[in-house]
């Protein structure tokens, strides 16, 4: 997983999906749900984008080409990311904060 801020209080987070099970503190911190989990874990997950008024969270899947030849072809995986706004307490009168967050599998 790395880590980078970038603006003022912007964080970018890089999930690698195949460890995913690792950071179910960094779910819990950013309210992460199990629906958007799952999305980042299906191979099978058609490119999509949904926005969810009610968290403020913008999810855009997309196919990337993997690299690993297969049966003399190439397939396609699901690129996850998250977008969020989310409330800082340490600055509760600032802006809503920037939360990025890419699943992608190694």
């Amino acid at each position: 997983m790395a880590v980078m801020h970038f603006g003022e209080n912007n964080t970018w987070i890089n999930i690698n999906s195949d460890l995913i099970s690792e950071y179910s503190s960094i779910y819990d911190t950013y309210e992460i749900d199990d629906e958007m989990i799952e999305y980042a874990l299906d191979k099978n997950e058609r490119a999509h984008m949904e926005y969810n008024r009610r968290t403020k969270t913008l999810v855009v899947i997309y196919n990337v080409l993997n690299l690993t030849r297969e049966e003399n072809h190439y397939d396609t995986i699901p690129l996850t990311f998250i977008v969020r706004q989310i409330k800082s307490s340490r600055f509760p009168m600032r802006k809503m904060n920037i939360l990025l967050i890419k699943f992608v599998k190694s």
